[in-house]
């Protein structure tokens, strides 16, 4: 067997699964959908916009864009700690791992958080 020529390009299954996991992250702001990576436009139904018009200037100016009044006092009710995390996965766009990061703590830690914080706000 003789061992495969890196230069030649791949085929078939390998090549999808291949550029699917050595595709280059979305820029924020694609506005050509053929600029965007398969993997965005995949998850693209879990993306949210809103009008920034409509936030106000403090840190969790965001809670007054929502629609949702239930939703708003359920979060209101959240220690600043946690609105400080969803703030930073939500509007900043941080990742779970640069939070874990930037607050010194392990990523599970920011999960167990997470998943604290989608307990309250399913009960309240």
């Amino acid at each position: 067997m003789q061992p495969a020529n890196l230069s030649e390009p791949r085929t078939g299954p390998s090549q999808r699964t291949y550029q699917n996991r050595v595709q280059a992250l979305p820029s924020e702001q694609c506005e050509d959908e053929s600029e965007q990576s398969c993997l965005f436009r995949k998850s693209e139904s879990l993306s949210c916009t809103w009008d920034t018009g409509d936030v106000d200037a403090q840190r969790f100016g965001w809670l007054s864009s929502l629609e949702d009044e239930l939703l708003y006092r359920r979060l209101c009710k959240l220690p600043e700690d946690d609105l400080e995390l969803l703030t930073l996965l939500i509007v900043d766009g941080y990742r779970q791992a640069d939070v874990a990061r930037l607050w010194n703590c392990s990523r599970s830690a920011i999960t167990q958080r997470i998943n604290k914080i989608k307990i309250f706000l399913k009960k309240a």
